[in-house]
């Protein structure tokens, strides 16, 4: 399993190097995700608190409304006054995970909103023969005791078709374990118990990866660059 794991972070080092899109004039502007993120890899556990800024060009005259699409296990709701949540059950694609349809529709003129939602998410890897050096191919996302592995094709954030997003990611895992994401490395903090680690990604995006576990962690500086690997 370690090797799954090694594998997947050489994939999101590169990935959280690249700017995925240079903006042009027109490109429309990107949601802000300020993820706030309690794991419990044991229990194969996540909760998020998620508050989102809406751009300009996506508010209505009289209302807005946004179609976001999530993991069907994580229960959402929202506590915003005037802010109300419909939800759609998805017919899943084959091999991918189970998705809700969120229809969030805001006041004339609010421009943020936040999300609260948790649960349980675990598709397992596959372990036999050659499909076992196949790393991450093999699952859409899990959480688990020997790591975490969380994308787009996850669903484990709220995610609007065709939108961009840059997003600030702050995340709470047992003591030991670190938590990897595009961007850059805000803060680390250490309790008895607990880890929190913080990731931003100013520069628009088109996923959001959380990749946990027991890492070591090796930083190298080279000039006004820190190299970072996590094995």
């Amino acid at each position: 399993m370690r090797r799954l794991w090694q594998s997947a972070i050489a994939v999101l080092i590169c990935v959280g190097a690249w700017p995925l899109v240079a903006r042009a004039d027109d490109t429309p502007s990107p949601l802000h995700h300020q993820l706030r993120v309690v794991m419990q890899p044991d229990q194969q556990q996540i909760a998020v608190r998620d508050t989102i800024d809406i751009p300009a060009d996506l508010v209505g005259d009289q209302e807005t409304v946004l179609k976001l699409l999530l993991h069907a296990n994580l229960q959402p709701s929202v506590n915003d006054a005037g802010v109300t949540l419909s939800i759609t059950p998805q017919k899943p694609f084959p091999g991918g995970v189970p998705t809700e349809m969120l229809t969030v529709t805001l006041p004339r003129g609010l421009l943020r909103f936040t999300l609260d939602y948790g649960g349980r998410i675990h598709h397992p890897l596959e372990t036999g023969g050659e499909e076992y050096a196949r790393s991450f191919n093999e699952t859409p996302g899990t959480i688990g005791s020997e790591g975490v592995y969380l994308s787009a094709a996850t669903s484990w954030f709220p995610r609007l078709a065709d939108r961009l997003m840059t997003f600030r990611l702050e995340v709470d895992l047992p003591n030991g374990w670190r938590a990897v994401s595009q961007g850059q490395r805000a803060s680390l903090s250490q309790g008895e118990t607990t880890t929190r680690v913080e990731w931003v990604e100013g520069l628009p995006q088109d996923d959001i990866y959380l990749v946990a576990a027991r890492f070591h962690e090796y930083t190298r500086a080279a000039g006004n660059v820190t190299a970072m690997a996590f094995l």
